[in-house]
């Protein structure tokens, strides 16, 4: 369970993310694309789901562990359910059609699913002086990571892209077989 959990936030929300960047940008030089905004309606529609199967999966991993975390309950409560509670409201909230067409919600929305809380508290505290170099000739910048953190996230978009695809090609089919 903790495998499918993870690929629900590192693939689906940072896919959806990245995915929505591309999506504002294409919007910008044609904006009346039927087929990209079925996709988009699809993607949306993929990502809340997604976004259900995460909440219904972390509640019930949360109520098993809760017994073992006695001090966890009292002094961060609200640790347990600042991630959930961020990730479910940014999801959930595509199912609104004007939410889904806005492009500053959608960019929100997308940073949201991105940057968690705990991400940027890794990438701020990366860079803290204590641990970066003394002195900045000492450090060299290989363009390794910022490579790999690319791919990553391309990877995860096309991953996310082709599992929005089978989606709405099940959907469709299972439509064409009621009529």
């Amino acid at each position: 369970m903790h495998v499918f959990f993870c690929f629900i936030i590192d693939t689906l929300f940072i896919g959806f993310g990245f995915y929505s960047v591309v999506y504002i940008v294409a919007t910008l030089f044609n904006k009346k694309n039927r087929r990209l905004t079925a996709f988009d309606d699809k993607a949306c529609e993929f990502i809340a789901i997604a976004g259900l199967v995460y909440l219904v999966i972390n509640i019930s991993s949360t109520l098993i562990s809760l017994n073992q975390l006695r001090d966890v309950r009292e002094m961060y409560w609200w640790a347990l359910i600042q991630q959930t509670s961020t990730w479910t409201v940014a999801t959930q909230i595509l199912w609104i059609r004007k939410v889904r067409s806005s492009r500053i919600a959608r960019f929100i929305i997308s940073f949201f699913l991105v940057f968690s809380f705990e991400r940027m508290v890794i990438y701020i505290t990366s860079f803290h002086r204590d641990y970066i170099p003394a002195h900045w000739e000492g450090f060299e910048e290989t363009g390794f990571f910022t490579l790999a953190l690319l791919l990553t996230w391309l990877i995860n978009s096309v991953i996310f892209c082709a599992m929005v695809a089978g989606y709405w090609f099940l959907r469709n089919a299972v439509k064409k077989d009621r009529q």
